[in-house]
C-alpha cells in the first residue's frame, strides 16, 4: 500500500489554561455525523472519499495525540431526507482531555491570524496495519478493559459531536475503514465498525437521492 505525505491546514489556539493545535479537515460533500437511533449513539457515516480523510484523521491521531481534529461537515439541509439534524465532527485522543465547553471560543479562531504551518503527515499505511496483526491476546483484553471503563463516550454539544478515541481504536478504526471501504455496486453499505459509523459506497448514494425520505427539516 502506497505511502503518501498529507499536509493539512493547522491553526494554534488558545485555551483557557493552555493552547491546541487543531487540524481542519476538508468539508465533505458525503460525510455526516448524526445520532444514529438504532444503535442509540452518535456516529459518522461516509462515502468513499470521507472514508480516506477518515484514515487520515486516525493516523493522525496516532502520529500526533496533542491535536484536535475537526471536519466541518455541518449542513443546515438533509440528505434527501437523510440525516438531519447532522453535525460538524471533533476528534482527540481521550487523553488530550478537551473540555468541550471550550470548543466555541477555540473554533472562533480558527482564523488566518492563527494559522501556523501546515501538519504533515507522513501516511504509512502498511505500518498501521502491522500493529493491528500484532495485536496479541493480552493487548485485546487491555483494550476490553479500558473500552468498557467508557474512555470514549461520543456526546453532543450545540452542533458539534466529539469522539474522544483510545490509541488502540484509532489503530483499529483505520483497519475497519480499510476492510470495508471500497467500491463496490452495493446499494446500502456496510458498517465500519459497531460503535464508529457506517460506508456508503456510490449505490447507497444514488439509492438515497433516488428514494427521498419525508424527513424534510
Amino acid at each position: 500500500m502506497r505511502n503518501r505525505k498529507i499536509k493539512i491546514p493547522q491553526y494554534l489556539v488558545r485555551g483557557k489554561r493552555r493552547d491546541f493545535h487543531v487540524l481542519v479537515f476538508p468539508r465533505l460533500k458525503h460525510t455526516w455525523a448524526y445520532y444514529d437511533s438504532d444503535s442509540e449513539h452518535y456516529a459518522i457515516d461516509a462515502d468513499i472519499v470521507g472514508c480516506k480523510w477518515l484514515r487520515f484523521a486516525m493516523a493522525s491521531l496516532i502520529a500526533a495525540p496533542d491535536k484536535i481534529v475537526y471536519f466541518p461537515i455541518r449542513t443546515k439541509t438533509s440528505f434527501h431526507g437523510y440525516y438531519f439534524p447532522n453535525y460538524d465532527a471533533v476528534l482527540t485522543r481521550s487523553e488530550l482531555q478537551l473540555r468541550r465547553s471550550e470548543w466555541v471560543s477555540l473554533r472562533r479562531q480558527l482564523t488566518p491570524d492563527h494559522q501556523i504551518n501546515q501538519f504533515v503527515l507522513r501516511y504509512e499505511p502498511d505500518k498501521l496495519c502491522d500493529y493491528v496483526e500484532k495485536f496479541d491476546v493480552e493487548q485485546q483484553r487491555s483494550y476490553r478493559r479500558k473500552h468498557s471503563s467508557r474512555q470514549e463516550i461520543y456526546t453532543l454539544l450545540g452542533d458539534t459531536v466529539f469522539m474522544p478515541l483510545m490509541k488502540d481504536s484509532c489503530y483499529l478504526f483505520h483497519q475497519d475503514i480499510l476492510d470495508t471501504a471500497w467500491q463496490n455496486d452495493e446499494n446500502y453499505g456496510s458498517s465500519i465498525n459497531w460503535d464508529f459509523g457506517w460506508f456508503l459506497p456510490d449505490g447507497a448514494i444514488h439509492n438515497m437521492a433516488a428514494h427521498e425520505t419525508k424527513t424534510q427539516p
